[in-house]
């Protein structure tokens, strides 16, 4: 195996890379999921009429409950972004203040 320096000048052995040994489980519940999706969209299929706002149309009742779907996991995805960001965030400025302080 090739050695490759430290920082500290020391040699460092790096660990082998082993085989992915677990199913893929994302791909897993991706399948089963938009199997559902495929599913609920084949059984509801009249038209409904939908007013929001100033508009009003017809759609069928898979799409209105799929777009509802789409535009909650969005919104859902984008508030825990931003209070991770927000969080992590917080977290360095309390771990800057501890620094300064000198209470490392």
């Amino acid at each position: 195996m090739d050695e490759i320096p430290d920082t500290d000048g020391q040699l460092e052995t790096p660990e082998p890379e082993k085989p992915p040994t677990d199913l893929p489980w994302g791909g897993i519940v991706a399948t089963v999921g938009l199997s559902l999706v495929v599913v609920f969209a084949v059984q509801n299929t009249e038209t409904v009429a939908i007013e929001f706002l100033w508009m009003s149309g017809t759609s069928p009742l898979s799409i209105v409950i799929l777009v509802s779907a789409v535009a909650s996991a969005v919104f859902t995805t984008l508030g825990g972004v931003f209070y991770r960001r927000r969080r992590h965030r917080r977290r360095a400025e309390k771990d800057e203040l501890k620094h300064l302080r000198g209470d490392d």
